[in-house]
This record gives structure tokens, sequence and C-alpha cells, in this order.
């Protein structure tokens, strides 16, 4: 598959779990010692998802389970090298790793002299060795700082969603459910991350004008704050749903996010309007407007710069994305 994508002129990429293994499979019985422990010596459970999982058709835990591998187990480590390095042998130079919470899952470890944290660590820096250092590498679901040094890229958000606000969240997990909005406000709070310790990663643009819970004004809230982030931009649509204006909204996203490609400012974390600058734009997002039934401008509409005004990149009612004065066209270096 690799090959085939290659050839084609693409980069191969390839989206892995590396601390996960299931409950039931062939990798936790034959190394029961690999893993995690709590109470009783029973392996740590990290992640429950039956719907992702589906039983024994799948060859896995009928109860979606996932536990933990101990990255400060030696053999551990040569796993983690030797398949990663096996991935790279294939043609895979882009890594996304994801749920990399659970290289620092508490419990009993091999080495009891290990902090969580240096355990995440260890498994990194197998993984980094596996893939090489020119490899790209896009950490997901991680603990922040004991990952810096070590991918290239980090998810900085919650899980977008195609849907506004949160849907039954748990008990005081309101603010990480996943959903559009708080994508927005967790990565805009991050926003002084991107080129200081990495390349942030914002989630998923989602544009698609069908099969969709967000409006207009919604979607390009959703541009904006991508391309003033710092614009790694990544689609996850059915492209062929897309008309002009989301292929015009795609390409001014991918040239705003240019310009503000570089270390970036955020103004004051604890104001109502959350302002984020670059040296040649300007993001900001009014967070009580966010949860207004009834933003004003931009509300109506499709496509960049709706109010017409020059300065005005993206006009999405409370998310604003502007050019700075005096800063040239964006996409222009």
């Amino acid at each position: 598959m690799a090959a085939d994508i290659r050839e084609a002129g693409l980069r191969a990429g390839i989206w892995t779990a590396p601390f996960l293994a299931d409950e039931d499979g062939p990798l936790a019985t034959a190394h029961p010692d690999w893993l995690v422990t709590g109470s009783g010596g029973r392996p740590v459970r990290v992640m429950h998802n039956p719907q992702w999982w589906a039983g024994p058709a799948a060859g896995v835990s009928p109860e979606g389970s996932m536990v933990a591998l101990d990255s400060t187990h030696p053999a551990v480590l040569d796993h983690l090298r030797t398949t990663f390095a096996a991935l790279r042998a294939e043609g895979f130079t882009y890594h996304k790793i994801d749920f990399l919470y659970a290289g620092a899952a508490p419990g009993r470890r091999h080495d009891p002299g290990r902090t969580r944290a240096e355990a995440l660590r260890a498994g990194l820096a197998a993984v980094r060795d596996g893939i090489g250092d020119d490899a790209f590498l896009l950490g997901c679901g991680s603990p922040l700082l004991p990952a810096v040094g070590f991918v290239d890229a980090m998810r900085v958000s919650p899980d977008v969603a195609p849907w506004w606000q949160p849907r039954r969240p748990h008990p005081g997990m309101a603010e990480a459910a996943s959903c559009a909005r708080n994508a927005i406000v967790t990565s805009v709070l991050r926003a002084p991350l991107h080129r200081r310790w990495w390349i942030n990663d914002d989630d998923c643009l989602l544009l698609r004008p069908e099969s969709t819970g967000l409006r207009p004004w919604q979607r390009r809230a959703l541009a904006a704050h991508v391309a003033g982030g710092g614009g790694f931009t990544i689609l996850s649509d059915d492209l062929s749903a897309y008309g002009d204006g989301e292929w015009a909204l795609w390409a001014e996203t991918r040239q705003a996010g240019r310009s503000a490609d570089g270390p970036l400012d955020l103004i004051d974390p604890f104001a109502a309007t959350l302002v984020v600058r670059s040296p040649a734009t300007e993001l900001a997002v009014d967070v009580p407007g966010l949860d207004a039934s009834a933003p004003g401008a931009g509300a109506e509409g499709d496509g960049p710069d709706p109010s017409g005004e020059p300065t005005v990149v993206i006009d999405a009612g409370p998310v604003i994305l502007r050019r700075r004065s005096g800063s040239r066209r964006s996409g222009s270096r």
C-alpha cells in the first residue's frame, strides 16, 4: 500500500496506537509481563470502546477493553522499535500515534523507579528510534510536556465533531467533550505552544455542507481558528460534497495559515475575547459569542471575507481572522 501511495507522488501515512494492547489479544496473552498492572496483578484497563473493537469476529476482546504496555520493560521497547522500523521499511514516513496517555497509565511497572512521565518518554523514544529522525511524527491523546522533543506535531484539542456543542458529556467533562466549539477554545488557549514545542494540530477541518450539524458560520469558525492557529490543515470530509464555496474557504484557510505559521502569542487567556497574534495575523474568539444562538456578523452565507473589509480574512461572527495592519497578503511570502 505504501508503495502505491508513493508511486502516486504522495507521502504514505499510518495511524497507530503504540501503547495499547487488546486485553484478550495475542500480544497481551503471550506477554502478560509486558503490561502495566494494578491491584492483584491484573492489567490496568485504559480504554473501553466496543464500537471500535467489535468482539471475537474482529479477533479482539468482546468487551472492547484495552490495556497499557509497560514501556519501562526492555522487551516492550524492543517491540516498539522493531514494529515502527518495519513500518518505516514498508515506506510509511508520516506517523500519527494516538492514545498516548496509556504510556503514562497509573499502575505497577517493570522498573518501579521510573515515573509515569519517564515511562511515556521511554516509549516515545523507542517509536522515534524506529521511524528515524526524518519521519514526521504526530502525537495525539497525550500528556503534553513529556512528549516535547519527540513529536513534530501534537493534537492540542479535544476531538472536533460535526456538531457544535457537547452531546451527553460525562459530569465535569463538558469542556473536554468532542464538539467543534471545544476544539476551537482549547486550541486557542494552547496556541502559544505552536512552533515553540511543536506544530499545533487543532484537529480536522470540517467544511462539508451535508451530513453535518454545523451551520455555515460554525464551519467558517473552524476554518478561521485552524488558519489563525498556525495553519496545520487536515480535511476529514467526503471531498466530492464540496462546492465552490467550500474549496474557496479551504484555499483561504491554507493561505492565511502560511502567514500565521510561526510562534503565536495569546494576549490574555482569561479574557472574554481570546486574541491570538502572529506577526501577520490576528485571531479573535468571542467565547460567550460561541454559545449564543444567533451570532451577528458572518452568520449567513459561505466563503471567505463576507464582510468585504480588506483586513478580514474569515468572518464567522464570534470568530474572526484578520490580517494585521501593514502585513502582506496571506500566502504571499
